[in-house]
């Protein structure tokens, strides 16, 4: 493996997310219905079908009809499961990109997942560049999810996301087709020459099975290779002067050529050739040599003959030259690469280990849920950094919860505000971890609808009144569900609604946080005005019970502590509900930060 790349993925967890993808639009796991096969019947067996050939030459299965022999035995296709992705492979000749030469392998690797990302910007892939095939060629697999990730235009058409991978998206000829005309208009940018190879129209007049290149590489005719020299030379004998005549000559050369399709002496709609070497069991189709040995071109290229034109030729094949020539690094250069490949290969470790750490995670989250792990991993992110953020603060708010539940006074070591990973508390040294008894037993303290709270959506805007941050709404205790139900309201406002209900909002927040008191905001019963005003328990500033404080999970204390306890959790649901008005970043600086651990 030389290189890797991932488009709308990581290629470490790009089976993961194309999995999360196929979820978010319910195409995992669907299934299909695979075509009926027909076979020889076996012994016990009746034979029902029998295949017949339609004028245009098309070939079918068919029930027999009374009185018709049978010869083949009906087999209903299985009941399978879609496939889940696409496999494309991108290959360059020696004379294009030089495998020894790592410039342009890198370069021509480039090529590629610009290409990709240009033609189909709304598919997940993944890009593995080698140079290890038989040929030495460097080639680059890319491995398509079968369901779009995002809205994408293809030639003009649109394709919207969730939708299967097929059609003009999937047909080789029209990916080939907007390859070569990538290539001939970009390629000169990644060191790369237009395609040598015919066209896609040039391509169809010979169809060169894998068959006829492996026996050619070895130095072989294939059975179809020889009919198609047949073909040549008996075109360009002079006795080959109409249809009749040039059969004659190709028996010459022992091949047989027939017309099928006649039925009671009356010619097909669209007349066919079909060629058939001595041995051979069963004839082959012009259009199965290619357009240049059909019926049309046969008769074109003979009528050319008798009036003296140029006829067209058998396409020529395309080999490739000689190796491109390497250039050779110099020792500085090499020793630049080895140290730019430790560099890489120590990011590459950092990565896994933060990727092991999240999904060890997210697999205790699971557990403590009781609901599986793709749930878990639906309900975050999609971006890797985001969901590293969501865990990073969910053990801060375990190292609080804990920390408090433990020392509710608040004597604690102070840690420096509004900084992550400085100092630790107490608590901060039983930040949760999958594997650690101490942070098992700091999770049955935390409030139970806490995962909840923290996998909110990153960055709540709201058409550009306020930005709504994900670790505020969990601090505020604001539930995901809720959080959708508001968007639907607040989307459904105009701009000067908004506005207006923003700042009453905001005006009564602030006149309830000077007048350090608990009275609800009441905006009207049964309205959803934005998340804040749909959550319960934030807004209804509820007193302090006897028997237990704000904090779930932790017990009421006695007395002076437990007092103290309550009013600094009411402070800190004020702040973090202005924090969430307020649009900031990072919380304010006071001393209910410390307590926290933000």
């Amino acid at each position: 493996m030389l290189h890797i790349a991932g488009q709308n993925c990581r290629p470490e967890t790009a089976e993961r997310e194309f999995a999360a993808t196929r979820r978010r639009h319910g195409t995992q796991g669907a299934k299909r219905k695979s075509p009926a096969t027909y076979a020889l019947p076996e012994p016990g067996n009746v034979a029902t079908h029998v295949r017949r050939t339609r004028p245009n030459g098309r070939r079918y299965w068919a029930v027999a009809k009374t009185g018709e022999e049978a010869t083949h035995v009906r087999h209903e296709g299985e009941v399978v499961r879609q496939a889940e992705a696409r496999h494309l492979i991108s290959s360059f000749g020696l004379d294009a990109v030089n495998p020894e030469d790592p410039e342009q392998v890198a370069r021509a690797f480039e090529y590629v997942v610009a290409r990709h990302a240009a033609l189909y910007p709304g598919e997940q892939a993944t890009f593995v560049g080698q140079a290890e095939g038989k040929g030495g060629n460097f080639h680059v697999h890319v491995t398509r999810n079968a369901t779009l990730y995002e809205d994408m235009e293809v030639d003009g058409k649109l394709y919207r996301a969730g939708r299967k991978l097929a059609g003009d998206l999937t047909d080789i000829d029209r990916m080939r087709e907007r390859a070569d005309r990538f290539l001939a208009e970009h390629g000169h940018e990644y060191g790369l020459s237009p395609q040598r190879l015919p066209s896609v129209s040039e391509r169809k007049k010979e169809r060169r099975s894998q068959r006829d290149r492996r026996m050619a590489t070895e130095g072989a005719l294939s059975n179809h290779d020889r009919i198609r020299q047949a073909f040549e030379a008996s075109m360009n004998d002079p006795r080959a002067v109409d249809l009749d005549a040039w059969k004659a000559v190709m028996a010459g050369h022992g091949v047989t050529v027939t017309e099928p399709g006649w039925r009671r002496g009356r010619s097909p709609k669209v007349p066919r050739l079909s060629y058939q070497l001595a041995g051979m069991a069963t004839p082959v189709r012009a259009q199965t040599l290619g357009g240049h040995y059909d019926h049309g071109s046969a008769l074109e290229q003979l009528d050319a003959k008798a009036h003296g034109r140029p006829r067209a030729r058998r396409p020529e094949l395309v080999k490739a030259g000689v190796p491109r020539p390497a250039a050779w690094p110099t020792a500085e250069e090499l020793a630049a690469a080895q140290e730019a490949m430790a560099r890489l290969a120590r990011e590459e470790r950092g990565l896994r280990a933060a990727e092991n750490e999240l999904y060890r995670w997210v697999a205790a989250r699971a557990q403590d849920q009781g609901i599986a792990f793709g749930d878990v991993l639906n309900r975050l992110p999609e971006s890797h950094e985001a969901q590293m953020r969501v865990m990073q603060r969910w053990n801060r708010l375990a190292e609080a919860n804990g920390a408090q539940a433990e020392n509710p006074t608040g004597n604690q070591e102070e840690q420096v505000p509004g900084t992550f990973g400085g100092a630790t508390t107490a608590g901060s040294s039983r930040s949760h971890q999958p594997e650690s008894m101490a942070a098992e037993q700091a999770t049955k303290a935390l409030d139970p609808e806490l995962f909840d709270l923290v996998i909110v959506d990153e960055g709540l805007v709201q058409h550009g009144i306020y930005r709504a941050d994900s670790a505020a709404m969990y601090k505020a205790g604001i539930e995901p569900r809720k959080i959708s139900e508001a968007r639907e309201f607040w989307e459904s406002l105009s701009d000067d609604e908004q506005r207006k209900r923003y700042q009453e909002r905001t005006k009564a927040l602030q006149a309830s946080q000077e007048a350090g008191e608990g009275a609800a905001v009441d905006e009207g019963q049964g309205e959803m005005q934005s998340p804040q005003v749909c959550t319960p328990g934030l807004l209804d500033d509820r007193p302090v019970g006897e028997e237990s404080s704000l904090h779930a999970g932790m017990p009421g204390q006695p007395g002076g502590a437990r007092r103290s306890a309550a009013a600094r959790m009411e402070r800190r649901r004020r702040n973090s509900l202005l924090w969430v008005l307020d649009g900031d970043d990072e919380p304010a600086h006071n001393e209910d930060d410390r307590e926290f651990g933000a």
